[in-house]
């Protein structure tokens, strides 16, 4: 703490016109320079929560399929509402009037009403099928892959960039090797990200077509088994980020 610094009283020291830097009243140094000294805090109760929810696997990174619920929910509503909302457009189609200006400026006003009844037909079994298709389970497994390809092609970007552009454009040198070597490492990784990913759906589907497990039971094996995958793909992506590049003499 900041300690035995003392003011400095200047309406003591009156000034003219005739006076010099030498009459200014001096500051200590220290004034400026002196540490302020905080204490570390300890926050015991919120580590003894955040232990409670680590140890009742609570925490979000433990049930992803239970995170993404909601927002998946949220997705297909959307969904829903352009299903309807194409549906009201197709009818509203059907009950346009046939004007003179229309004849006049088309051949047939019955194939515009016709073509515009069938693209908010098509729009609206299109945004039906899709939000029919969302699945959480699905969708939280597509998440992670995202994720996990985005970080290999940071990690590759950054080692590439280390090797140089002359190690892509030079025949027959180490450097040339060793990038056509990184480049195999990361190819690898994302294949074996595309191996988990269907494990993974795999696996989903399985837990989603037992007849035997309840909804509590189902939501609890996805979460689970969301989990794990996410793990593996983490692993995969440090595994490619500590990989070292092979020497050529």
């Amino acid at each position: 703490m900041i300690n035995n610094i003392q003011p400095v009283d200047f309406e003591s020291f009156p000034l003219n016109s005739t006076s010099t830097l030498d009459d200014v009243p001096k500051v200590p140094r220290h004034a400026f320079t002196a540490k302020v000294t905080f204490g570390i805090q300890r926050y015991t109760e919120l580590d003894i929560f955040r232990q409670e929810i680590e140890h009742s696997q609570a925490g979000l990174h433990h049930q992803p399929y239970t995170y993404h619920k909601k927002k998946i929910l949220n997705y297909k509503l959307i969904f829903f509402g352009f299903t309807l909302l194409f549906l009201l457009l197709a009818l509203v189609s059907t009950k346009l009037p046939t004007t003179i200006s229309c004849g006049f400026f088309y051949s047939s006003c019955h194939l515009i009403k016709g073509g515009l009844l069938s693209v908010c037909l098509l729009f609206s079994m299109g945004s039906c099928i899709v939000a029919l298709s969302l699945r959480t389970e699905r969708e939280a497994i597509r998440q992670y892959v995202r994720k996990a390809r985005t970080i290999l092609n940071a990690v590759y970007t950054r080692k590439r960039g280390r090797l140089g552009i002359n190690g892509f454009f030079t025949f027959c040198s180490q450097k040339r090797k060793q990038a056509i070597a990184l480049k195999h490492i990361y190819e690898e990784a994302l294949e074996k990200i595309s191996d988990k990913k269907d494990e993974a759906l795999h696996l989903i589907h399985r837990i989603a077509t037992a007849r035997t497990l309840s909804q509590e039971e189902r939501e609890a094996l996805f979460n689970q088994a969301i989990e794990e995958f996410s793990e593996k793909l983490m692993g995969l992506t440090h595994t490619f980020r500590k990989a070292g590049l092979p020497h050529y003499s």
